[in-house]
C-alpha cells in the first residue's frame, strides 16, 4: 500500500510537471506551484521514501520522460534554439563562435527556412556563440545524424538529456553509498525543481556538466587518468566548472609534482575555450544584468548619487571579488571538498551581474555531500527570477524576496552548525 501511494505521488507530480512545461512563462504562479510541489516531493522522499534503489531510479525516469512527452518546445528559455543553431552552423563546416547569427546569411552556409526561423527565435542574435568545443560537438550530433528541423533536433536532444540525467541519479546514489550517506538523499536531486525544469525541461548544458562531474568523481581515486579526462570534459562543455580547480588543488597540494600537470591542463583548457568566445563572454562582465544580488545593491547605491550605470567597471570588480571568494572557500581547512566547492560557487554567483536560474544547478548535487540546506534553498529560490517575465508582477523586487529567504536559510544552517 505504501508503495502504491508513492507511485501515485510520482505519477501525479510527473503529470503536473509536464503540464507546467507547456505553459507560457508569463503564467508564473501555476509554474511556481508545480515547482513547490516537486520540492515537497523531494523532501518527503528523502525523509520517508522507499529505500530500494530501483524505486528512486524508476521515479526519476518517469519524471524525466514526462518532460520528453511534452509536444511544445521549452517555454521558459530560448537557449535551445541557440544550441540547435550552433550545431547547424558546425554541421555546415563553420565554427559557431566565429559566426554572428544576425549576419550569417552573408556567410557561405546552405541557408534555408529553418536557419531563418532559428535566427528569428533566438536571444542575442547579434552576438556569436559562447560554448566550448565539446558542447558544439554535442549540438551538431543530431544534425549529423540526419535531423532536418530545429524541433526534431530538440526532441532528440531532450531525450538524450533525460536519459543522461537518470544516469546521474544512479551515479549520485553510488557516490552517496561510498560516502556513507543514505542513497535516498539522491531524491533531493531527482525531484529538485531546478534540475527538472532547467536541465531536462529546458535542456541547459549544466545537466551535461553535472554528468561529466559525477563520472569524474566515480573514477577517483581508482582511475586518476579517467577522472582527469572527465574533469577536462566538464570545461570542454562549459568553462565555468574550472572554479572547482582551486579547492581541488589546495586539497591535493601535497601531490602537486604528480598531479600539477593535470591541474594546469584543465585550467589552460578553460582559459583557451573562454578566449575562443571572448567577444560574447565579456558581455557577462560589463554589460548584461539579470537577477543579481549584491551587485544590484552596490550599483543602485552608486546610481543614487550619479547618473550613469557603473557596470563597465563595477562588473569586472565584482567578478574579481567573486574569484576571491572562490579562493577563500578553497582554503577552508574545516570544510569538506564538497563544502568548499558549494561555498565557492555560491560566492561567485553572489557577486555576478547575471544569474540565470540554471547557473545554480551545480549547488544541488554538491549539496548532497555538505550537510547544508542552503544549497538546495538557493537552487530553488533562484526560480523566483521568472517573476521578472510576468508583466502583471512588474516592479515586484523578486531579488529581495529571494535573498531575504536565502539569508534566513543561511542563518538556520549557521545555528545548526553552532549547536553541533
Amino acid at each position: 500500500m505504501r508503495g502504491v501511494m508513492w507511485a501515485a505521488a510520482v505519477i501525479a507530480a510527473a503529470g503536473a510537471f509536464g503540464w507546467a512545461l507547456a505553459l507560457p512563462r508569463v503564467e508564473v504562479w501555476p509554474i511556481w506551484a508545480v515547482m513547490a510541489g516537486l520540492g515537497t516531493l523531494a523532501m518527503a522522499w528523502v525523509r520517508w521514501g522507499p529505500e530500494a534503489r530501483w524505486a528512486l531510479l524508476g521515479a526519476a525516469a518517469v519524471m524525466r520522460l514526462a518532460a520528453v512527452a511534452v509536444e511544445a518546445p521549452p517555454q521558459l528559455s530560448e537557449d535551445w534554439v541557440r544550441y540547435a543553431w550552433d550545431g547547424w552552423v558546425l554541421s555546415q563546416g563553420e565554427w559557431p563562435t566565429w559566426v554572428v547569427p544576425a549576419d550569417a546569411a552573408e556567410v557561405d552556409l546552405a541557408w534555408n527556412p529553418h536557419a531563418d526561423w532559428m535566427v528569428g527565435q533566438m536571444n542575442s542574435a547579434q552576438y556569436p556563440g559562447v560554448y566550448p568545443p565539446a558542447a558544439q560537438l554535442v549540438f551538431a550530433l543530431p544534425w549529423w545524424a540526419g535531423i532536418r528541423s530545429p524541433l526534431a533536433w530538440w526532441r532528440l536532444f531532450q531525450l538524450v538529456q533525460a536519459l543522461l540525467d537518470v544516469a546521474v541519479v544512479a551515479g549520485l546514489m553510488r557516490l552517496l553509498q561510498r560516502a556513507g550517506r543514505s542513497e535516498r538523499l539522491a531524491a533531493a536531486y531527482a525531484f529538485h525543481p531546478l534540475v527538472l525544469f532547467e536541465a531536462v525541461g529546458n535542456g541547459h548544458l549544466e545537466g551535461w556538466v553535472v554528468a561529466a562531474g559525477v563520472m569524474a568523481a566515480l573514477a577517483w581515486p581508482a582511475r586518476p587518468r579517467g577522472a582527469l579526462g572527465w574533469a577536462a570534459a566538464t570545461v570542454a562543455i562549459k568553462w565555468l566548472p574550472v572554479l572547482a580547480l582551486p579547492a581541488w588543488a589546495w586539497r591535493r597540494r601535497a601531490h602537486w609534482r604528480s598531479e600539477g600537470a593535470g591541474w594546469l591542463l584543465v585550467g589552460g583548457l578553460a582559459v583557451a575555450f573562454a578566449a575562443l568566445a571572448w567577444p560574447s563572454m565579456r558581455l557577462f562582465l560589463d554589460r548584461f544584468e539579470f537577477n543579481a544580488g549584491p551587485y544590484y545593491a552596490v550599483r543602485n547605491a552608486i546610481m543614487h548619487w550619479t547618473v550613469h550605470n557603473p557596470i563597465r567597471w563595477l562588473g569586472p570588480a565584482m567578478t574579481g571579488l567573486g574569484a576571491m571568494g572562490v579562493l577563500w572557500s578553497a582554503t577552508r581547512a574545516r570544510w569538506s571538498l564538497a563544502q568548499r566547492w558549494a561555498a565557492g560557487w555560491g560566492l561567485w554567483l553572489a557577486c555576478a551581474t547575471t544569474v540565470h536560474p540554471w547557473y545554480a544547478m551545480y549547488l544541488v548535487p554538491l549539496g548532497l555531500f555538505t550537510g547544508w540546506r542552503w544549497p538546495f534553498a538557493a537552487a530553488g529560490l533562484v526560480l523566483l527570477s521568472y517573476g521578472d517575465y510576468a508583466p502583471r508582477w512588474e516592479g515586484v523586487p523578486w531579488e529581495v524576496v529571494e535573498w531575504g529567504a536565502l539569508i534566513a536559510v543561511l542563518a538556520w544552517d549557521g545555528a545548526r552548525a553552532r549547536k553541533a
